[in-house]
């Protein structure tokens, strides 16, 4: 049977991971996300240890930078296809245009890849025959939200109209486009207006 150890007791020091580690690191990380190289820099600084010396902390950071210099020249890390993969992913949740641009800015996007990745979004849409990107992500969060005419209890939708305004709005929504899609008359006319 193995001792039980004491949980007062200190933990010994953790040692510094070397590049081979930080690799693996790396690489088990981009087999399951798609991270920006600020956001995959973030998790490889967190492997540094807590107390050292400073000669070691520059060395694992220096270590990181290389890493994450090699797997942008590999192309397997690339703040494009992240973007491009981010702004996807929240165009179909139904994120408003500025919140779409303020998430993917937060994950370290730059903004000539996030308005990049936002145009070529709204360029597939309307290639799809969305005639308003921005009011087809206006429907999707209603219905992601069940809001309007996408209520399971459509007799509290006229109590819920204002409630429902605030929640489009507070997404981030026009009000002419949160007002046209809680005022549509059931879900298929909601669903046309993004394709009118």
């Amino acid at each position: 049977m193995r001792a039980r150890r004491d949980p007062e007791a200190a933990r010994p020091p953790r040692p510094p991971p070397d590049r081979g580690t930080l690799e693996a690191a790396a690489r088990r990380y981009l087999q399951r996300y798609w991270p920006t190289v600020a956001q995959l820099r973030k998790v490889l600084l967190r492997r540094l240890p807590e107390e050292g010396p400073p000669a070691m902390f520059a060395q694992v950071r220096a270590d990181v930078e290389l890493v994450l210099a090699d797997l942008v020249e590999s192309g397997a890390l690339n703040d494009e296809r992240a973007a491009r993969a981010w702004a996807e992913q929240l165009d179909r949740r139904g994120t408003a245009r500025p919140a779409l641009r303020h998430k993917m800015r937060s994950k370290g996007l730059s903004a000539e890849h996030t308005e990049a990745a936002v145009t070529a979004v709204d360029a597939a849409a309307t290639e799809r025959g969305v005639s308003d990107p921005e009011l087809a992500r206006a429907v999707a969060a209603a219905r992601r939200k069940r809001l309007g005419p996408f209520r399971r209890d459509l007799t509290a939708r006229a109590d819920r109209r204002d409630r429902d305004l605030a929640a489009l709005a507070r997404l981030g929504f026009p009000f002419a486009f949160a007002k046209a899609v809680i005022d549509a008359d059931d879900e298929d006319a909601a669903e046309a207006l993004a394709t009118a």
